[in-house]
């Protein structure tokens, strides 16, 4: 669908340095890994409290 090479990710991430500076850029990208890493303890928590995603959906 997207066809994203080395040299389209390597302009995207000069262009995100540019903007952000490279501390900015380490902070938001631990950011980032600490949002996924609560992110999957709460799936792993939802899996093990009820067996499986669908049981504990949101109902709307």
């Amino acid at each position: 669908m997207f066809g994203f090479g080395g040299a389209e990710i390597l302009l995207v991430v000069l262009v995100a340095l540019l903007l952000f500076g490279g501390r900015r850029l380490l902070t938001l990208a631990r950011s980032l890994g600490q949002s996924f890493i609560e992110f999957k303890k709460g799936l792993h928590t939802q899996i093990s409290e009820t067996g499986s995603l669908k049981d504990g959906g949101i109902q709307q």
